[in-house]
């Protein structure tokens, strides 16, 4: 990383008519960071040589920040773009490269925990271009203050993969330098149409008071310019017909980026079905446009903090069975009887029949719904900071596999606040960049944001507010249901994106970054019949690891590029001549290494193997000692390749080490001895019981009563001993529920002082098999030295729907080795 910062010199008129020569600061850092307006210590951000560099796909924008420090007033400033060269006669145009000035908006009151940010400070957000800064005369700087410049660079399809380089001409007050730039464009590109949902409302009486105009055309212009950040828009008006809305989803589908169509809701079936009619008119095998139909009943929106009669509604209308299940069912039969897919081969009619079935209906909620989880058919949305538990996280992953077709959505508001991702100004722009890993990794397939051009208070909703001036218009949430500026103030027919936004779009090219790489395992997996698959989490947990844990993101900007960069490298290395992919099935103290490939003989660590037939190739398998980390080496006959594998040690394999007498316990020092742990062969079966803290009982013979706040504060556990753990990063095991009841475990280490640190939870539900990962966060501060035992906990209480508590059912299970992983 470079330190170094550039200066231009510029002079300034003294009173004697001689010239002083007064030098600013030219320094760049990463595109994801907010640089304070009037910061009075830069050194808090990381400051970069004065350059810009990027690096990306192909068919893609990707952002750069440069920074002038004013040491005296400026009156203007420009920076000039010009066409990038490979130096072989490819370029990128300055047609496609997009300068913009960051606008600032003051923060009166904080509403983030961001502590970077506080009250008084001007912070950036709204991108003017270049050209408008210049021509309203907005292209000057204080002296003492930052101005931050946005570079934008798209890349296309056609775009020849390569380093491209050139220099941009930023000059102040007539004094010109040269800002060397670097653009990297990697040879992978996502092809086809997204797969990740969005729903950001729109409403239209909003926009009177952004552009004083609402018209068609206004209304148009702004779905468009959210398309090109990866955004689907619900317009929220007072009237729609099918004839414009059948127009208009034929006309936004030609964009891939298109992905989300939505079927508004009156509230009456019929008219529901009147728009899934309108969408099955045009589906074809072609354009299966009933294949990105979504609904949003904004009436039962966040029920799980609304009134008893909101949450009643809410359940009826969303339970397994109730009216949106029945009105789907009814779609179906009438455009069955319609004929409506008689003109369709059957399997494709069975196809439009089935989506119909399942299309999403979006449910937002605040808080985990843990008593309604088990029984809605609908597509949750919680708050992202809600899949933090991973309990919670599987809870919901589980009801959509099985009754929600897979959909599994998420959305932000006013809450949740630093350090989960948000939208909000007075917050760090990584949160919201980093979001596109996290829903990765947890199978959420959409985003809902309940308002993107809001320009009035909530508080006075007819006043009107100077919107290119106002952070906060709903509550004291700073950039809350607003991601864009009016364009009409500068003669422009189009609106201008916020730093918010822009982070948004580049969430959503990691994401597609991502699926680009799983494309290539599952191509893998399919050439080879690679039984299983492979799993892509396996391949890129390092890189969740790096940027989160739960869905609290890091703060250190230059984590999540290079991240992206690691990313890129893996995707590459995929791409290779030999159609090779490696994958490893690690034990506590081996992994048995798996080569597939389009050759017949190899050598792995120098012995030369022979394969077995796999599907269009061969395999290779080797079992090699994970003691100590080590690098395997590949060779075929023209290339040479290197998989890194890390060292592993077993906590306990049961087989050779017998935990009959295991101690099973709980908090407030009380002993546990019902619950039971026995071996059985390289297995161990558990049996946890919860208990009371007073008196002896341990069932149903002692009342609701005797659950005092020590009876549900005990949490009954199994502890194992733990050796040599300073190095560990990562804890593996196996369960498998043979119990009644969902297995929701509490995992903490446990330290020589006695003190214990929760790192995490997991989940296994009823007759089920899971393989829990754990990732130790070295945020925590742990001294992993002194860690001497490993405990799986679980609560003594639950509370059943209507809040009553009792002694949780017994848990039984069955727990394979127990290993962790070095770093």
């Amino acid at each position: 990383m470079a330190l170094s910062l550039s200066v231009v010199t510029c002079c300034v008129a003294c009173k004697d008519g001689e010239k002083q020569k007064i030098e600013h600061e030219i320094w760049s850092t990463y595109s994801t960071r907010k640089v304070i307006q009037n910061a009075t210590d830069n050194s808090i951000y990381d400051r970069l040589s004065a350059n810009l560099s990027v690096q990306m796909m192909k068919n893609e924008t990707e952002g750069a920040q440069l920074i002038i420090t004013a040491k005296s007033d400026i009156s203007e400033y420009s920076l000039t773009a010009c066409d990038l060269s490979d130096g072989n006669g490819n370029i990128i145009p300055a047609k496609d490269i997009q300068v913009l000035h960051q606008k600032y908006v003051e923060i009166v009151r904080m509403h983030s925990t961001n502590k970077e940010i506080k009250a008084g400070d001007f912070v950036p957000d709204m991108l003017l271009p270049m050209d408008k800064a210049i021509e309203y005369k907005e292209n000057s700087i204080k002296q003492g203050n930052n101005q931050g410049i946005t570079v934008e660079i798209t890349t296309t399809h056609d775009t020849v993969p390569g380093i491209y380089t050139g220099n941009f001409v930023l000059n102040i007050d007539g004094e010109e330098k040269n800002i060397p730039v670097n653009c990297e464009v990697w040879d992978i590109e996502y092809e086809g149409r997204r797969s990740f949902m969005t729903s950001f409302l729109l409403y239209r009486h909003q926009l009177l008071n952004f552009e004083f105009d609402d018209s068609d055309e206004v209304v148009q212009s702004y779905v468009d310019f959210f398309m090109k950040y990866k955004v689907n828009t619900y317009v929220i008006k007072t009237g729609y017909n099918t004839e414009d809305f059948k127009a208009e989803t034929i006309r936004l589908f030609e964009n891939n980026n298109y992905n989300s169509i939505v079927i508004p809701v009156s509230g009456v079936s019929d008219n529901i079905i009147e728009y899934i009619r309108a969408l099955v008119e045009i589906t074809t095998e072609e354009k299966p446009y009933i294949d990105y139909a979504y609904l949003y009943p904004s009436t039962s929106d966040e029920a799980d903090i609304g009134s008893d009669s909101k949450k009643q509604e809410a359940y009826n209308r969303m339970v397994e069975g109730g009216e949106f299940d029945q009105v789907l069912l009814k779609a179906v039969s009438t455009l069955e009887g319609e004929g409506a897919f008689d003109s369709m081969s059957s399997e494709f009619a069975e196809h439009v029949k089935e989506t119909i079935l399942n299309i999403p209906v979006v449910f937002t909620n605040v808080t985990f719904m843990e008593n309604w989880v088990d029984n809605l058919s609908a597509t949750f949305c919680p708050y992202l900071s809600v899949f933090d538990d991973q309990i919670a996280a599987e809870k919901y992953l589980e009801q959509a596999q099985e009754k929600a077709d897979g959909n599994l959505w998420t959305y932000t508001c006013t809450g949740p606040l630093f350090p989960y991702p948000s939208f909000h100004t007075d917050d760090y722009s990584l949160g919201a960049r980093v979001t596109g890993w996290m829903e990765k990794k947890l199978d959420i397939n959409g985003f809902l944001y309940w308002s993107s051009v809001r320009s009035t208070d909530n508080r006075e909703m007819d006043k009107y507010i100077d919107v290119y001036n106002t952070a906060a218009r709903y509550h004291h949430c700073n950039g809350e249901g607003y991601l864009v500026y009016p364009g009409k103030y500068y003669g422009s027919n189009s609106p201008f994106a916020s730093l918010r936004l822009i982070s948004h779009r580049e969430s959503m090219d990691d994401y597609d970054m991502l699926c680009v790489y799983e494309q290539l395992l599952n191509d893998y997996a399919k050439k080879y019949d690679i039984d299983g698959g492979l799993d892509l989490n396996e391949y890129v947990n390092d890189l969740y690891d790096s940027l989160f844990t739960g869905t609290v993101y890091y703060t250190d900007d230059s984590l999540v590029f290079k991240a992206r960069e690691e990313l890129a490298k893996r995707i590459l290395a995929l791409k290779n001549a030999d159609k090779l992919v490696v994958s490893s099935k690690k034990s506590n103290t081996t992994a048995e290494i798996c080569v597939y490939t389009n050759k017949n003989s190899i050598k792995l660590n120098g012995e030369t193997l022979t394969g077995v037939a796999s599907g269009e190739g061969y395999v290779y398998k080797k079992n090699v000692s994970t003691a100590t980390a080590q690098t395997i080496t590949i060779e075929t006959t023209n290339n040479t390749y290197t998989y890194n594998l890390n060292a592993t040690a077993k906590i306990t394999d049961f087989e050779s080490n017998g935990v009959d007498g295991v101690a099973c316990s709980g908090r407030e020092g009380i002993e546990n001895t019902q619950s039971k742990i026995t071996t059985n062969g390289n297995k161990a079966s558990v049996m946890i019981r919860s208990y009371y803290a007073k008196g002896n009982g341990w069932g149903a013979e002692i009342d609701r009563e005797g659950i005092d706040g020590a009876t549900q504060r005990l949490m009954p556990s199994v502890t194992f001993p733990v050796s040599d753990f300073g190095s560990a990063d990562n804890i593996y095991f196996s369960v498998n529920n043979i119990g009644a009841t969902d297995l929701e475990m509490y995992l903490y280490l446990v330290m020589d002082s006695g003190l214990t640190e929760e790192i995490g939870t997991a989940y296994c539900g009823v007759g089920k098999s899971n393989d829990i990962r754990i990732h130790i966060d070295k945020t925590h501060g742990i001294d992993l030295s002194t860690v001497t035992g490993f405990r799986i906990a679980f609560k003594n209480i639950e509370i059943d729907a209507h809040g009553f508590p009792s002694l949780w059912a017994d848990r039984e299970f069955e727990l394979s080795d127990i290993w962790f992983e070095k770093k």
